[in-house]
């Protein structure tokens, strides 16, 4: 970052040499308004609710609000004149985020109707003289770059963006002719890249779907096709092998659902962190895999260490249906332990593996997580909620055959779906390097611009004729 008073041309995201000439260089907050914090209002009374816009209901593929916004908030009249949204208003989240997705993502809001944000969100209206939409894009450049990580702040595992310094950044900013152009150009190309990667994720489901089908049934059915079957009577396993068992998860695991915390103590050692991230991204933890380097005292050393067939799940998320998403640790790491927003199910394995009770909670049995979960911007699950879950036992020989069986069985769609996150994750970075490229004018559009517009007005005098 640059001295303040530095009258240099360069600027966060371009060097003098890459900068065009005729482009400004000014600070971020130039583009907007004053910034105006979200509210979250009362609960809904019928009178004054209006939808409020969380976090959770950033589109983070096409940079717009998803509607129709769920959520219903009461609003005083007193507070509507400051806190409603306008279409064009960007909307960014500065309390939040995670390791793989920090504090600091924006979106457009260009929903119809009244609207709010949550107090979890600012509201940078645009100013009249600057385009909404190129500094959408500009701020995606900021985020793709990392240059929000500057302005993070972070207690007790909740990321806060200091606003203030952020929109302090230099940028550089075309006039408002040229940034209506860069801003319809990234609109055609980022809604293709967008459409692609939304018809990989649609694959991606779809295979999800075949796998837990397979899973599912072998969970619940075993290998013999011809095996007597008995109600288990509960609704979420469905028929069961006669010789089977059933029962509640606090029968055959201990449950362990607090984590370590930040704190500083002179009896603290050093360890490794699992987050939400490493369990929700992985199906197995291994020793060989990045955790976050954090400090712990010799009791939450103890409680919360992390053992080979320990299961864990996400326990609370802004999004419902992903909670209980489950990983087995696969390896003995004496230093690594449990991290936030997670649960430890480490089964009593004289009568449950863990190998098993994770193929278990990949299957449809898992959605009885979903539907215990409570909350209004963000979902748990609580101790008495884990130990309700009911689940499969059959016997621990039928356990290891049904292992095996699943990891050839599903090794195929397993294959298939990480060639799919690779071609998203190509597609991902490379709309972000092409939002980047424009923005700071390494490519220029302004031709491609006038082409696209002539090709266009020729195909419809084509039709008019």
């Amino acid at each position: 970052m640059l001295d303040p008073d530095s009258r240099s041309r360069r600027t966060i995201l371009a060097g003098p040499a890459e900068a065009p000439r005729h482009w400004s260089v000014k600070r971020l907050k130039m583009a907007f308004g004053r910034a105006t914090a979200g509210l979250w209002g009362q609960e809904p009374d019928g009178r004054h609710d209006l939808p409020c816009v969380r976090v959770a209901d950033f589109d983070r593929e096409r940079l717009t609000v998803t509607t129709p916004v769920p959520t219903l908030r009461s609003v005083s009249p007193q507070d509507r004149p400051r806190h409603l949204l306008c279409r064009g208003d960007l909307l960014i989240e500065k309390s939040g985020g995670g390791k793989r997705q920090p504090v600091g993502r924006v979106v457009l809001f260009d929903g119809e109707g009244e609207a709010v944000c949550s107090n979890f969100i600012a509201r940078l209206p645009s100013r009249p003289n600057h385009c909404s939409r190129y500094s959408l894009y500009l701020h995606a450049a900021l985020y793709a770059s990392g240059w929000n990580r500057l302005s993070i702040k972070q207690t007790t595992g909740i990321q806060n963006l200091d606003l203030d310094a952020y929109l302090n950044l230099k940028c550089l900013f075309p006039s408002f002719d040229e940034q209506q152009v860069i801003a319809n150009y990234l609109d055609q190309k980022t809604a293709k890249i967008s459409d692609l990667v939304e018809k990989n994720r649609r694959n991606i489901d779809l295979l999800t779907e075949k796998r837990q089908a397979i899973v599912g049934r072998t969970v619940t059915r075993g290998l013999n096709g011809r095996v007597q079957l008995r109600a288990s009577g509960s609704p979420w396993l469905g028929d069961l092998p006669n010789h089977w068992s059933s029962g509640r998860l606090r029968r055959h695991s201990e449950i362990r659902v607090s984590s370590v915390d930040k704190h500083t103590r002179d009896d603290e050692t050093t360890v490794r962190l699992c987050n939400y991230v490493d369990v929700y991204y992985n199906d197995f933890i291994t020793s060989a895999m990045r955790f976050m380097p954090a400090t712990a005292t010799p009791h939450e050393v103890e409680r919360f260490r992390l053992a080979r067939g320990d299961v864990l799940i996400t326990k609370d998320s802004e999004v419902w249906n992903d909670i209980g998403v489950p990983s087995l640790v696969s390896e003995e790491s004496p230093d690594l332990v449990l991290g936030y927003h997670l649960a430890i199910l480490r089964p009593d394995r004289r009568h449950l593996l863990g190998e098993y009770l994770l193929r278990v909670l990949q299957s449809g049995v898992a959605r009885q997580f979903h539907v215990a979960a409570r909350g209004v911007t963000r979902y748990g699950l609580s101790y008495d909620d884990l130990k309700s879950i009911r689940i499969p036992v059959p016997p621990i020989r039928e356990q290891e055959a049904i292992v095996r069986y699943l990891e050839r069985a599903t090794a195929d769609i397993d294959a298939a779906v990480a060639g799919v996150r690779q071609e998203i994750k190509f597609l991902t970075e490379y709309r972000a390097k092409l939002i980047v490229d424009v923005v700071t004018g390494r490519l220029d559009v302004r031709e491609r611009e006038v082409h696209w517009q002539e090709s266009h007005e020729e195909k419809g005098f084509r039709r008019r004729g």
